[in-house]
């Protein structure tokens, strides 16, 4: 499955949509995602609700459970290019996490 969280864009023919990091989780947990793309900023209280929360999941389970399947493809398409910065960060770290698995 291809997810795509985002609250505002045409979601790309082909992909799911999660419009909160809520709904974007629980995809990740059935373990059928393949490929996500990330939004950042999703027009949510508190502010924190964003793409980096999905990122900085993922990167917590790809150091702290190693049956847990991350997505194989990571990408981010957000226009905020601090929120980009964040996410490629976590995406760097959890392809570390994986390498050493």
């Amino acid at each position: 499955m291809k997810l795509y969280l985002d609250d505002e864009r045409v979601t790309p023919e082909g992909w799911t949509r999660a419009y909160t990091p809520e709904q974007a989780i629980a995809y990740l947990d059935t373990g059928l995602v393949d490929t996500i793309s990330l939004d950042h900023d999703l027009g949510l209280e508190p502010e924190e609700r964003n793409g980096y929360m999905v990122a900085s999941y993922l990167e917590e389970k790809a150091y702290t459970d190693p049956d847990y399947k991350i997505p194989e493809t990571l990408l981010v398409h957000s226009a905020n290019p601090a929120g980009v910065a964040n996410i490629q960060k976590a995406f760097a770290s959890i392809k570390r996490a994986l390498s050493r698995r």
